[in-house]
């Protein structure tokens, strides 16, 4: 991918107003335009993807179910690995992204990967069915991001595995041994991102801890293209479901 795709990508996601009625709506409004460069343009900052994904215990037979999908992206880092799995559910609300997921599938000749979409805060698949749940870059643009870690929670099997990867925040006072990020650089990136529907936030990463037995995690900062400096922050964080948990944060 070259800069003039480069400053196609830029300039949607810059310059074009995002507008919908529905969430979905407004992922394809801001979507569609760069559905095709999608991939080549993420891959230079959304960070800690492939070092989460690639810690997976997807063993032979595992249920991975990816939520958020986006274009199936993910599946490139383990390709070697699907044809193995029992299933692959790849879930998301955007069409046009979806439709770069099945192009995937086809070229890969995946016959045990399916496509759905759907709203991943409300979707069900079924309870304790898949053995992995996979969040990559999606949680921050999931308003209801709370839910959408519950439903995951209740389709893993007992001992099943979560996976996150996303932007994020640290909060003022972060737990101990967790990052701790200046006021502005937190409100910086905030801004930033917001203006893309993207919401960096203080809780994700202490609402996982809590609902889940913390396997491994890292926190860590790194530029984005074409903005030098400050350094975004980004985590990777992988845990194990130890049964329902009441607790909030």
């Amino acid at each position: 991918m070259g800069l003039w795709d480069d400053m196609k990508v830029l300039y949607e996601v810059n310059f074009k107003s995002i507008r919908g009625n529905t969430h979905a709506e407004r992922l394809d409004c801001f979507y569609a335009p760069q559905a095709s460069l999608y991939d080549g343009f993420r891959e230079k900052f959304l960070h800690g993807r492939r070092e989460m994904i690639t810690k997976l215990p997807l063993e032979p037979g595992a249920i991975w179910i990816d939520l958020g999908c986006g274009t199936g992206s993910n599946l490139e880092y383990v390709a070697e690995k699907i044809p193995t799995l029992k299933h692959v559910y790849l879930v998301d609300l955007s069409a046009s992204l979806l439709e770069i997921a099945k192009k995937r599938i086809a070229h890969h000749n995946w016959t045990n990967v399916s496509i759905l979409r759907d709203d991943v805060s409300k979707c069900l698949l079924a309870e304790a069915f898949a053995d992995i749940a996979t969040f990559s870059y999606s949680l921050t643009m999931i308003p209801d991001w709370f839910q959408a870690i519950a439903l995951a929670q209740r389709m893993l099997k007992p001992s099943g595995v979560i996976g996150v990867a996303d932007f994020y925040v640290a909060r003022k006072y972060p737990d101990p041994g967790r990052a701790k990020h200046s006021r502005w650089l937190k409100a910086w990136w905030k801004y930033f991102f917001a203006r893309d529907n993207v919401m960096l936030n203080e809780d994700h990463l202490p609402f996982l801890e809590r609902h889940f037995q913390t396997e491994w995690i890292e926190e860590l900062q790194r530029t984005i293209p074409y903005i030098p400096f400050p350094k975004v922050p980004y985590y990777g964080y992988i845990g194990k479901k130890v049964g329902e948990s009441s607790s909030s944060n």
